[in-house]
């Protein structure tokens, strides 16, 4: 497809290739469905654009592509409301899924915030069940009414300092001050990224190894985080990440063996 753009201030092709690649990135990130609502809305705006430079978006298409992560499925219509909600500041109520205890609950919520990690899309809510602020996945509200009564923004709740709460979308209460040591082999990789959290500090050790330090309120994101390096990343503080590293590697070999011990024996057989 040629499309002729821009308008008063010069859109160079870097440019056009920035909103291509986050058209595509973004339509691979929500699913199906709203993907087809965000390509629509992606062809309006090139539509309003004015006749300044001609561009093959074809041609930019089939030179960049992208790998994203598996997501689960989003409701266009449920995800606008919700926005919108956010947006008038209109207090919600929805049959909600919590995946943790496997049980559906009705919850009544102000919506403060709609934030997508790693192409999964949250809703920052002040839960009225709890009376605090919780992360609700999108993909598992079932039911949405979005009432006529308007909420004010909580007292004392600052979204930016929320969001430094956790790693990941997993957040606590208490601050926990986490410290990694990767080795010289991860290290070269760790390098490469930029930071994995707002409070992150790194330092780099004499055997080439590199010290993080982050603080955090909640652990589970953490240990996930650590696990996926192996041998590669050791825990220094605190311990009882240490503790939950190491059982859950027990459990590991234990299944494993037990794997191992029923192939030996089906091949004795």
């Amino acid at each position: 497809m040629l499309v002729h753009c821009v308008s008063e201030q010069l859109l160079t092709e870097g440019d056009l290739v920035a909103i291509l690649l986050a058209e595509k990135l973004a339509r691979q990130y929500r699913g199906a469905a709203i993907g087809h609502q965000v390509e629509t809305a992606f062809a309006k705006v090139l539509a309003a654009m004015t006749n300044t430079i001609s561009i093959d978006l074809g041609a930019l298409s089939e030179a960049h592509s992208f790998e994203a992560a598996a997501t689960t499925e989003l409701d266009p219509g449920l995800f606008s409301r919700l926005g919108r909600a956010a947006i008038e500041r209109r207090r919600i109520e929805m049959i909600y899924f919590t995946a943790t205890r496997g049980e559906l609950t009705q919850r009544k919520a102000d919506p403060l915030h709609l934030r997508n990690s790693l192409g999964e899309w949250y809703l920052i809510a002040w839960d009225h069940l709890r009376g605090a602020p919780r992360d609700f996945l999108v993909s598992r509200i079932r039911e949405l009414t979005v009432t006529d009564e308007h909420f004010n923004w909580p007292q004392d709740f600052i979204l930016e300092e929320y969001l430094d709460q956790g790693f990941g979308m997993i957040r606590g209460r208490d601050p926990i001050h986490v410290e990694i040591i990767f080795d010289e082999y991860q290290s070269r990789w760790m390098r490469e990224r930029t930071r994995f959290h707002s409070t992150e500090e790194r330092e780099d050790l004499p055997d080439g190894g590199l010290r993080m330090r982050m603080r955090v309120t909640a652990l589970d994101g953490v240990k996930r985080f650590v696990m996926q390096y192996g041998a590669h990343a050791r825990v220094i503080k605190p311990a009882e990440l240490r503790d939950s590293i190491r059982e859950e590697l027990a459990r590991m070999r234990m299944i494993y063996q037990s794997v191992a011990s029923r192939l030996k024996g089906n091949s004795s057989r």
